[in-house]
């Protein structure tokens, strides 16, 4: 059987058993029309920048034909090279076409303002399950508001280390978002008991939540938002050394006594 009469579905199941390099997937991709639409697939679905040029070249060529391929864009690995002429320049391409880009990783990319983030949100945002957001400095609440809006599939939101956002910043995530199962708020000074106790208590659907080393939230805020998500399977509170053994086991005996709760993970976290 010649392998260019494959259907492109079953050509690109065996494909991804095989582990290309990226370089040798942009060499294949060029072969031939048939191979083009095989081996661009995977060239597209979570791109690579190995240095500057490739990542501005990759925003500067981004065609309506190659948006809805890409899946996983992770710019931390280049976020010293991210600012918001190139994250605006990457959003404008992804609104010529109907983007299906499901994982975002702006971490560290801190040169990344309101301006860039707001319009690359509107354009992605009803496909996205996964925003990571840290250390990234100069982003407000307009960005936030606008992701919450425009996302209503959002599974894990990533906001660790981050201090524009004021304390009631993630109220729009409890009108729009009813699949978040995931928040990470680690080292966040802006967010406080109220944080907990009234912005987050609709998210009905959160599983996993990290607040470890901040500041402004109490133990009495920790035991009440255990109480109020009965559901909740993991919670980090690194750093949280007034949290006292009384308040561990009052805790514990509101959880289910399933072992898949991993609740020895939790309390080392603790100790």
């Amino acid at each position: 059987m010649n392998i260019n009469t494959l259907p492109v579905e079953i050509m690109d199941c065996i494909l991804s058993h095989i582990p290309f390099p990226q370089p040798l997937l942009a060499t294949l991709s060029l072969v031939q029309q048939d191979w083009y639409s095989f081996f661009s697939r995977r060239l597209y679905r979570k791109p690579i920048f190995p240095k500057h040029a490739s990542l501005t070249l990759f925003a500067r060529r981004l065609t309506p034909r190659h948006v809805p391929l890409l899946l996983d864009l992770d710019l931390s690995p280049n976020a010293n090279d991210i600012d918001d002429v190139l994250l605006w320049q990457i959003a404008s391409a992804l609104t010529t076409a109907t983007p299906q880009l499901t994982h975002l990783n702006l971490s560290c990319c801190m040169g990344i303002t309101d301006q860039s983030a707001i319009p690359l949100f509107k354009s992605i945002g009803p496909t996205l399950t996964t925003v990571a957001l840290s250390h990234c400095s100069y982003i407000t609440n307009f960005s936030l508001t606008l992701l919450a809006t425009h996302s209503p599939a959002l599974e894990t939101l990533i906001l660790s280390s981050t201090s524009l956002f004021d304390p009631h910043s993630l109220v729009p995530l409890g009108f729009h978002t009813r699949c978040l199962r995931s928040i990470d708020l680690a080292d966040c000074p802006w967010v406080t008991d109220a944080t907990l106790l009234r912005d987050l208590r609709p998210l009905s659907s959160l599983r996993a939540l990290r607040v470890s080393r901040c500041i402004s939230v109490t133990p009495a805020a920790i035991c009440g938002f255990v109480a109020d998500h009965p559901w909740l399977e993991e919670i980090e509170i690194e750093g949280m050394v007034e949290m006292t053994d009384a308040q561990i086991a009052k805790m514990s005996g509101w959880r289910p006594s399933e072992p898949w709760r991993r609740w020895g993970g939790w309390w080392k976290r603790w100790i």
